[in-house]
């Protein structure tokens, strides 16, 4: 697979990767602080591979808990079977019970990878 050259990151900006069904709700991915989120794209899970991660060189991926084709922790595993080792946050409405769980779970199965949740009000 060849990325078209508006997919790479040759300038080396600071780019954040949103991964998955938040891709479909853009207001939701905006729940990042704004100063983290330079420049945001967005990609499916399939399209999550070692030649995307090095091209687009992100400094934070993003992502909901579930999704229609996968969750954080099949993302998590993937990122950590391509070697990456940056920040992942998934986006969880406070009302989720156990997501905090979830955070304990996949820092738990992906230890290199910096991971957090980020929690918003649901309908936000």
């Amino acid at each position: 697979m060849t990325l078209d050259p508006l997919v790479r990151n040759d300038d080396h900006g600071q780019i954040t990767l949103a991964v998955g069904q938040v891709a479909r709700t853009p207001s939701r991915a905006v729940r990042v602080p704004a100063e983290t989120l330079q420049d945001l794209r967005y990609c499916g899970f399939d399209q999550v591979t070692s030649e995307l991660l090095y091209c687009l060189k992100p400094v934070m991926i993003v992502s909901d808990l579930m999704g229609p084709r996968f969750d954080a922790v099949d993302l998590a595993l993937r990122l950590t079977a391509l070697g990456y080792d940056g920040p992942y946050r998934v986006l969880v409405r406070t009302s989720v019970r156990g997501a905090w769980m979830v955070r304990d779970e996949i820092r738990t199965i992906a230890p290199w990878i910096d991971f957090d949740l980020i929690a918003h009000a649901s309908g936000s």
